[in-house]
């Protein structure tokens, strides 16, 4: 099965159904038979890999992903091996060693779990921002593309509203040609604030003392 990106799910949940401007209803004169309603779909797998812009897009997001991972990676191995430390060798350890080595583990994890929240919630920014970019992008384009070929409406694929659809109606292809061809629009210069206690120096673990023997 296809991986889909974060930024895909990210796209179908913010982008509407979209459709084209519907022509005009006949004047009662003119009425007659309804015409067929012309009815077409997109996958957003498929416009997230074939649009340049989107690719574009998905690798800002891949960046920031490993940006975040190289922060944070570092804290959470010292965490563990301070952790581990500590198993391995309160047995050795004077009762109040032990109190305060396990009040600074404690403090040590409590930041970690804000560090890493911090790191999601800026990947998750991140990512709704970028998915904003891309339907302001497509959604233009789509409708102009839908006017020109005088499509009723446009249907996600990916959406829980399709039930079911041959490929015939499938317009991702065509929808891709035109995203490709048409300019990018100018992207702001990135930026990525570390989550706070991020760039901080892991804490070694101390030395356990051996408890004198009596």
């Amino acid at each position: 099965m296809a991986r889909t990106s974060p930024l895909v799910f990210a796209l179908a949940l913010a982008l509407p159904l979209a459709a084209a401007t519907p022509s005009p209803a006949p004047s009662p004169a003119a009425a007659g038979p309804r015409p067929a309603l012309a009815i077409v779909t997109v996958d957003y797998n498929k416009i997230m890999a074939g649009s340049r812009y989107a690719q574009k897009l998905q690798a800002r997001l891949q960046g920031l992903d490993e940006s975040i991972r190289r922060q944070v990676e570092p804290m959470v191995e010292a965490f563990r091996k301070r952790k581990a430390a500590f198993q391995s060798g309160a047995a050795s350890m004077t009762p109040d060693q032990r109190s305060k080595e396990e009040a600074e583990i404690g403090a040590m994890e409590q930041q970690l779990n804000v560090v890493q929240q911090q790191a999601q919630q800026a990947y998750n920014q991140q990512r709704d921002a970028l998915a904003k970019q891309m339907r302001e992008f497509l959604i233009p384009i789509l409708a102009a593309l839908a006017k020109e070929r005088s499509w009723d409406m446009v249907l996600a694929r990916n959406g829980s509203e399709v039930v079911w659809a041959g490929d015939a109606t499938d317009a991702s292809d065509l929808l891709v040609e035109r995203l490709n061809a048409a300019p990018m629009p100018e992207e702001p210069a990135a930026s990525m604030t570390p989550p706070p206690g991020a760039g901080d120096p892991p804490q070694k673990a101390p030395e356990p003392k051996v408890k004198p023997a009596p």
